[in-house]
Parts: structure tokens; C-alpha cells; sequence
């Protein structure tokens, strides 16, 4: 549908002979939509923006459905599905669903238009910072972890009343852990308070580790790849840290929620209709392994049975999310752990890990990192 016109798609209608004749309710309306949007997010490229495509829960007297309206933008076709073999184009004609054939992806990436003007700015900022640290980690030799929210349009944000506040200093405020995998890591050893540099608040001893806060142009988290690192495993030379990889996002987004949630740290309101661009990178992966799961999901002897699952490797030197991954206001305010699983879930795909080989810490379902304190 979205390589053609749109359309309307109806989840919890039974039919019979192509006609819907019956409400099939489903039992839980609002996990099924959420659940729904990540799995489309996941698994179409350009991953579709809220307009793009809308769901909804609607009631009746026999219990609720789902509504997806489909809204393509022209300015972003074709669309792809993803998978682990690569990628796909279909098009739905009438009742029929078939793959687009060659000419046909060419002629509609050739009929693309451009989207809007801020939309391109913040796509061309993403790739330029991309290239710029590419060239960095090639020449200097580093591992970099990068983390990056630009918003569509720019916000406005009052650095000073942010730099006052608590936000940055005491995890408890934005719902982080006290001692945890989360962007406190950036204030490392020595600590330090969060000090302004031309048009952003930094946290952090340098730019090589830093979280950096922009007045207009949103987060950036920076640190050298090697905080990342596990420790001693078994057969693993750089086992990357599934706490890490699970809790750094998640932090990042429960602090631009609590922004969010609060009218004190903006110099303008933030528009209802924002859309934030993220993005996430891991350079220099050569040797670098990652194991499925966590070792919470073995109970028993389990750091003895997570060390002998197979640790897998990346076939590529850097990890770049190729299309970033859009999110609407209310998603980042109301589901910020959902947001920063969805990047991390990227970087697991990258190793030829799938959502069931996950750490169980995330609860896929409720959309929540839980971690003991």
C-alpha cells in the first residue's frame, strides 16, 4: 500500500468471501497498536513516520479493532521490506499483492520528490556527522559508539535552565538506574558538571565521550567503543556488553522525555507535530563479538550457560543504521524505553540476532527496560 495509493487495513474482522461479517476482538487494544507500529518500523525501509502511517484502536459494541490508514509520501518511495536475506519491494493493486519488478522500482525512485526542506536538512546533517566520524574511526584507528536524536523541525531549548536543573546530575529524575549502562558514563572518572560550548550543554571529560545537548539540534552521545566492552568471555576476544547495548538508548530517550514532559527547559514550546530523526552507529567492529539473550534467561548456573551460546560476529567493519528511525513526539514522551529497544534491536540484526534472541530484561510486550537498581 504504500508503494501505491494507501488504503485502510482492519485488524479484528472476521470475514467470510472477502467481506467482513464479524467484530474479533482484540483483548488488548493498546499493546496490539504499539506492538504493531514497532514491528512496521522494524521491518520497512524508509521506516514509515506517524502520518505515514496512522493506527488506531476504534471500540464497538463487541469489543475494540485496529485501524491502520496508510498515507504513503511520494517524496519516499519505493519502500522495502526488510529481511534477513535483504530486501524486498511489493505493491498491493486492488486485492492483489505482488513484487514490484525492475522497472517499475526504477521508475518510482526516479519519481521521488524531495521531502521538505527541514526533513533534508536533517538527513544531510545525520550524514555528514556519520561521514565525518567514519573517516575518524578509519584513520585514527578507534572503536566509536555514536547516538544521535535530531529534531524535524528544529526545537529551541533553554540550555541554562537545563544546565540549573536536575536532569543531569541525579539519574532518579529521568527514571535511570543510580549505577547503571546509561549517558552518566559520559561524565566518567573525574566527573564534572555540565558546562555550555557554543550552542550546547556537554557532559563529558571530551568530545570523544560526551553527551552533548543542542540548543536547535537535539542529542548527540559519543563514547569510545571499548566502554562497551564485557570483560573476560570465553572465546570471545571483544565480547560487546548486552547491558549496554540494552540501556545506554534507553537512558538517552527517558531524558529527552522528561524534557519533554516539562514546559521549564524550552525557550519556545516544542511543536506537537515534531519528529525526531534518530540514529545509531557502532565504528570499528572488527573482532568485536555479541552472545543472544542475557543470563537471566538461563536461572540456573546462568553466567556458566549464557558464556556457551554462541558468540556471533559482525560482517562488517562499522555499523550505521542506514535509514534512521522516525518517532512522533508522544512515542519518545510516553514510550522512550520502546524508542531506544527498537535502535538496539538494529545493532543485534547487524549480528544475525533476531527479537527472540534478545535480553528478556526488555519486556517486548509492556515496552519497558527492567533492570534491578
Amino acid at each position: 500500500m504504500l508503494n501505491a495509493e494507501g488504503g485502510e487495513i482492519w485488524v479484528g474482522l472476521g470475514e467470510a468471501d472477502g467481506v467482513a461479517v464479524a467484530v474479533e476482538e482484540i483483548p488488548e487494544p493498546e499493546l496490539s497498536r504499539q506492538s504493531l507500529r514497532d514491528f512496521l518500523v522494524s521491518t520497512v525501509e524508509p521506516s514509515p513516520s506517524p502520518g505515514e502511517i496512522e493506527i488506531d484502536p476504534i471500540p464497538s459494541a463487541k469489543g475494540s479493532v485496529l485501524r491502520l490508514l496508510v498515507k504513503p509520501d511520494p517524496s519516499r518511495k519505493p519502500y522495502a521490506l526488510l529481511r534477513r536475506s535483504g530486501r524486498a519491494f511489493w505493491i498491493r493493486i486492488a486485492d492483489r499483492l505482488r513484487v514490484m519488478d525492475r522497472e517499475e522500482i526504477r521508475e518510482s525512485f526516479r519519481g521521488s520528490k524531495p521531502g521538505t526542506d527541514e526533513l533534508r536538512r536533517a538527513e544531510e546533517t545525520l550524514k555528514s556527522e556519520l561521514n565525518a566520524l567514519q573517516g575518524e574511526a578509519g584513520r585514527d584507528r578507534v572503536g566509536i559508539f555514536w547516538l544521535r536524536i535530531l529534531p524535524v523541525p528544529r526545537f529551541s531549548l533553554d540550555l541554562g535552565a537545563l544546565q540549573r536543573g536536575n536532569l543531569l546530575l541525579d539519574p532518579r529524575e529521568t527514571e535511570n538506574r543510580r549505577t547503571g549502562q546509561t549517558f552518566f558514563q559520559a561524565y566518567g572518572p573525574k566527573g564534572g558538571m555540565p558546562r555550555l560550548d557554543s550552542g550546547r550543554l556537554v557532559v563529558g571529560e571530551s568530545d570523544a565521550a560526551a553527551l552533548s545537548i543542542y540548543r536547535h539540534e537535539g542529542i548527540k552521545l559519543r563514547l569510545p567503543l571499548e566502554k562497551l566492552h564485557a570483560g573476560h568471555e570465553p572465546g570471545a576476544t571483544k565480547p560487546l556488553y548486552w547491558l549496554s547495548l540494552m540501556e545506554l538508548p534507553v537512558s538517552v530517550f527517558r531524558l529527552l522525555s522528561k524534557m519533554i514532559e516539562s514546559g521549564d527547559y524550552w525557550e519556545k514550546p516544542l511543536a506537537p507535530k515534531t519528529l525526531f530523526l534518530c540514529s545509531i552507529a557502532l565504528f570499528g567492529l572488527e573482532g568485536w563479538t555479541l552472545r543472544p539473550s542475557s543470563p537471566r534467561a538461563y536461572q540456573v548456573d546462568e553466567w556458566f550457560n549464557y558464556l556457551h551460546q554462541e558468540p556471533r560476529s559482525s560482517s562488517d567493519q562499522d555499523f550505521v543504521l542506514a535509514n534512521p528511525l522516525p518517532f512522533a513526539v508522544s512515542e519518545v514522551q510516553d514510550h522512550p524505553d520502546r524508542c531506544g529497544f527498537l535502535l538496539t534491536s538494529r545493532v543485534y540484526e547487524a549480528f544475525g540476532l533476531g527479537p527472540d534472541q534478545m535480553p528478556p530484561e526488555f519486556d517486548q510486550k509492556a515496552g519497558r527496560l527492567i533492570l534491578p537498581e
